[in-house]
């Protein structure tokens, strides 16, 4: 299915639909989403046992790396589900891939690490920088390891770049390399800079908007103060580490504390790691987008934010001294996670909206357009739709959602789908030479793979969204340019077919 939509996904287009039927057929749409929680914190987890490796008898700067993991306000898409397992899953696999090369599981991490492009592949550019963590004795030795990691990956990539051109993905076909060049290195200096500004940005819409998320910003201070009085003392490693090297006559040596050297290297590691995050970029250029499904485009840089964050969170308590000092820089920092988390709580409100305008739309939608036989066509003429900030309410899958919520009979070749007129995802209605009425969908794969859908006679169903957001059905004909459109005639009924546990979670209680 997947190979037909060019994609290359193989993982991505099966575990995730796998993982969702058994989770929601198991236990609903909680259950559904419990589990992508879940996910989500085991990814932070997996964040912190590699900071673990650098740091082991520092436990702090796993703790905060697994915070901002989860917290990383630039993605504003790990609460939408689809995102969640495909997008997290894909996540996962890195994060794995990671833990098993820094415990020199080579075989197990480059398996992983092709699960992730397999699944979808940006946060597979951070495993890039793998080498760097494995030690912080950075030295000709890290350089030959780094060659040979990157000669693998490289592999990896050339074979799945030139399966993907074979296959037809539009993305890459098209892709031209002066362009690609051009956008890839801009997008080096503007999605870090947006990455850092996301924080700054999330603070901002969670104290002004105080009134929703209080409740949110206190029980966050209480759980991440709770982790971080939890964990064991900070223990810094002292050890001198010795840098020394001459330069025309000149002899320089400089002494420096083990802890104080691999926070630094960490440092360096993790804007190495941030930077290439943006490579794959092109799709969503340019990077700039602080809310809705675009802002996936910082879903690999949370890896190499997450260690920023953390190391120079550690640079400042290791450079303070005095102890009361550094409880004070604790309980600003505990403070300001604590209110960037706030942010989450606008994010999902947010989706509780969307929830309701789809649950309106749908409803009307089966109560004024009952008659639904094979290949019907119900179009839906808005000048704009009511939408959301952070979610789409009227998504590129809107001709889906039938098949989802009723039953139709198998025998049936075309289901009946809704398709919103100049919406994204289709373009304007045309009239073939013939006199038919045809749309050039985006999506083919919606409508069977037919690059040209023609609306039939007497089974299109016409509706039109007023200002006040209520659908309204029209009869009889639609006129365009030389040719008309008999519309579906009226009929008195309900819908027959059986309903999907979907169903009530779309359609408002009657």
């Amino acid at each position: 299915m997947d190979l037909e939509r060019g994609q290359g996904r193989f993982v991505g287009s099966v575990v995730p639909g796998l993982l969702a039927f058994l989770t929601f057929h198991s236990g609903g749409l909680w259950l559904s989403y419990f589990f992508g929680v879940l996910l989500v914190g085991l990814n932070g987890f997996l964040v912190y046992r590699i900071a673990n490796k650098c740091f082991p008898s520092n436990k702090y700067v796993g703790i905060v790396a697994a915070i901002v993991f989860i917290l990383f306000p630039a993605d504003t898409t790990k609460a939408l589900l689809v995102h969640i397992y495909q997008l997290q899953l894909s996540m996962f696999f890195i994060l794995v891939a990671f833990n098993f090369y820094l415990s020199n599981r080579k075989f197990w991490a480059y398996l992983f690490a092709l699960f992730t492009l397999l699944t979808y592949e940006s946060p597979f550019l951070p495993f890039i920088f793998a080498p760097l963590l494995v030690d912080f004795n950075w030295n000709k030795y890290t350089f030959f390891r780094f060659i040979k990691h990157n000669f693998i990956l490289f592999g990896f990539v050339v074979f799945m770049f030139v399966f993907r051109k074979l296959t037809g993905e539009e993305r890459v076909a098209e892709l031209e390399m002066g362009e690609f060049l051009i956008k890839t290195t801009a997008s080096f200096l503007i999605g870090p800079s947006f990455s850092i500004f996301s924080f700054l940005n999330a603070m901002y819409e969670s104290i002004i908007n105080i009134t929703i998320t209080f409740t949110s910003i206190l029980l966050s201070f209480i759980v991440i103060l709770f982790i971080i009085s939890a964990a064991k003392t900070t223990s810094y490693d002292n050890s001198v580490k010795l840098y020394h090297g001459k330069l025309r006559g000149f002899s320089l040596q400089i002494n420096i504390t083990k802890e104080l050297d691999n926070t630094i290297k960490l440092l360096i590691a993790s804007i190495l790691m941030l930077s290439i995050a943006y490579s794959f970029s092109i799709t969503h250029f340019p990077p700039t987008a602080l809310a809705g499904r675009k802002t996936s485009v910082h879903l690999a840089a949370t890896i190499g934010i997450s260690f920023f964050v953390s190391s120079v969170i550690n640079l400042i308590l290791y450079w303070i001294n005095n102890w009361k000092y550094k409880k004070v820089i604790y309980a600003a920092f505990i403070l300001l996670f604590s209110i960037i988390a706030g942010y989450g709580s606008i994010i999902q409100q947010d989706f509780v909206k969307s929830w309701q305008k789809q649950k309106s739309f749908w409803s009307q939608v089966v109560e004024i357009a009952p008659d639904l036989n094979e290949d019907t066509h119900i179009m839906v003429k808005a000048d704009s739709l009511p939408e959301t900030h952070f979610v789409y309410s009227y998504s590129w899958a809107l001709p889906m959602v039938l098949n989802q919520i009723y039953d139709f009979p198998e025998s049936w070749d075309n289901f009946p789908k809704v398709s919103v007129i100049d919406l994204n995802m289709e373009q304007s209605l045309t009239v073939s030479d013939e006199g038919d009425l045809f749309f050039k969908p985006t999506y083919p794969f919606l409508y069977n793979f037919e690059e040209e859908v023609y609306l039939p006679q007497k089974n299109v169903i016409w509706l039109e969204l007023d200002h006040d957001e209520q659908l309204k059905r029209k009869t009889g004909l639609v006129s365009f340019d030389t040719t008309a459109l008999k519309l579906k005639s009226e009929i008195d009924k309900k819908i027959s077919f059986s309903k999907t546990k979907l169903y009530n979670y779309i359609i408002k209680d009657q």
